[in-house]
């Protein structure tokens, strides 16, 4: 998803000298979206000193994301911007996806028939720990079933049935909502769009949580660690672009333009705890 526009908002994330009630309303937006706000510092407005004609994409598209230009031409009282992303491929790709039926690979080992075995030499014991080995990759392969699906997604990751289940019922009751116009269609498709705004709040939290509790028993000699590291810093370095998104605001309302004002105003609040009331 790409906006471009004059959305005629203030706000200090996207270079601005202040924050208006537009602005702030809009930067919630951005942030409660994962959406990222792609212009450089120089003011699209040159009468009021502002940045107003923003260029706003979705998570994924930041990835294509190249640079920002505003443009030296006096064709109004804004100026124009330009905006370039490289490599956009909306071709589908092809994936598969394995999943193996580990209640059945178990059945499948339970109802192996007994044999009798007789091991006397070592190449007994080789051939029959092959046959072993062997027997559980052709119950794993059995019992596994594979999926091919095509994609726009980079890294597409499973949905749950019940949540493709309400978001298939979403799309159904907005097209009532279109055709009827009725205020309880209306606070039907809100709710059901909380509710799954929630569900995939509650899977992406999960799925951190999954693996800070991976890094967490990391072991130098184990490769699924590593692996689990270097998904963590992946899911870091693509959210990183919006740290610099979430201001705080003081206790008179205002943000803090920056980080030393920050710090120092977090330091004399830390000294007023460590403080002893008593002696």
């Amino acid at each position: 998803m790409i906006i471009l526009g004059d959305l005629n908002a203030k706000n200090t994330m996207w270079h601005c000298s202040n924050t208006d009630t537009k602005g702030e309303v809009l930067g919630n937006i951005v942030c409660e979206f994962n959406w990222h706000i792609l212009n450089s510092p120089k003011h699209t407005y040159i009468r009021g000193n502002s940045v107003l004609d923003l260029t706003i994409c979705s998570n994924p598209i930041r990835n294509f994301f190249h640079s920002h230009e505003v443009l030296d031409f006096k064709i109004s009282d804004h100026q124009p911007t330009l905006t370039t992303f490289n490599n956009i491929n909306s071709e589908l790709q092809m994936f598969h996806f394995k999943k193996t039926d580990w209640n059945r690979f178990s059945m499948s080992l339970a109802n192996l028939e007994p044999k009798s075995i007789n091991l006397n030499t070592i190449e007994d014991i080789d051939h029959e720990l092959a046959d072993i080995i062997a027997t559980i990759n052709s119950s794993i392969q059995n019992c596994t079933s594979t999926t091919t699906f095509k994609c726009k997604a980079s890294q597409p990751k499973p949905i749950p049935k019940h949540l493709i289940s309400d978001i298939k019922l979403k799309h159904q009751i907005k097209r009532l909502k279109q055709e009827l116009n009725s205020p309880y269609i209306n606070k039907l498709y809100n709710m059901l769009n909380n509710r799954i705004r929630k569900q995939i709040s509650y899977i992406k939290e999960t799925k951190l949580k999954s693996e800070i509790n991976d890094l967490s028993k990391f072991k130098q000699n184990e490769s699924w660690c590593w692996d689990a590291l270097k998904k963590f810093d992946q899911s870091l370095n693509s959210n990183s672009i919006n740290v610099k998104s979430f201001k705080v605001k003081s206790a008179t309302g205002q943000f803090y333009e920056n980080d030393k004002i920050l710090a120092n105003e977090f330091g004399k609040t830390l000294i007023k705890f460590s403080i002893p009331t008593h002696r």
